[in-house]
């Protein structure tokens, strides 16, 4: 998910959740893990089995909704995705990473009054969460998204160039998303193709991803796909 996806590392990732599910085909982790390595490899229907089975041994599991909601979203069905992240939030409360997502799907959705809720929520997770690690950049980041929707576009964009001195590996993206529903769409655009360069961009959630809808038609917006793809 944060470096590269060379067609060798997919390969590895797919042998390795395979060999996962040999050694223990009733672990729900192990369903799990292949789930997402199934999404990565843009196999879904595949992913969709493996993360339901996953919740069908543990319906508890966090990772099991977080993954199907990831998958879910690739493909554009974006309200089994928000409903995936919600109940990836129940699970847990104080993570601000289902939240936000769920908002992502939300905002995709075009909600505009259940997206107005789940905002608000996540803003109040995450500014709980942060206190207590005032060092997690990806934390910082998609805070700083949910800030730019609410309308505090300086303080977002604060927590935005936060994130991105922390640790611009991880997170920019999200920063990039950050300053594209910020409307400064030359730095979003550079911020993408910086992350598009270092082979971490997963072109199937790019292409789904609402915060470029406006941008779809840029040259430099599609040079970028192009390349991705």
């Amino acid at each position: 998910m944060w470096y590269e996806e060379s067609p060798e590392d997919m390969r590895i990732a797919d042998e390795c959740s395979l060999r996962a599910l040999q050694l223990a085909p009733e672990l729900a982790e192990a369903h799990a893990s292949r789930s997402y390595a199934m999404t990565a490899n843009s196999k879904y229907e595949e992913a969709e089995a493996a993360f339901k089975k996953a919740i069908e041994l543990d319906p508890q599991l966090y990772e099991a909704y977080y993954y199907a909601g990831r998958a879910y979203f690739a493909q554009g069905r974006f309200q089994p995705a928000a409903d995936a992240f919600a109940q990836a939030a129940n699970i847990r409360p104080d993570d601000p990473t289902p939240i936000t997502l769920q908002c992502t799907a939300l905002k995709a959705l075009g909600d505009e009054d259940e997206l107005a809720l789940a905002r608000q929520r996540a803003l109040e997770v995450a500014e709980r969460y942060l206190s207590l690690n005032p060092d997690d950049a990806l934390a910082w980041s998609r805070a700083a998204n949910d800030l730019v929707l609410a309308g505090e576009i300086d303080k977002g964009l604060e927590y935005a160039d936060r994130a991105l001195a922390l640790q611009p590996s991880f997170c920019r993206y999200n920063v990039a998303c950050a300053y594209q529903l910020a409307g400064k769409t030359n730095r979003a655009l550079e911020l993408l193709e910086e992350h598009a360069n270092s082979g971490a961009v997963l072109i199937d959630w790019l292409l789904q991803d609402s915060d470029w809808d406006d941008v779809r038609d840029d040259p430099r917006f599609q040079a970028i796909v192009e390349k991705l793809s």
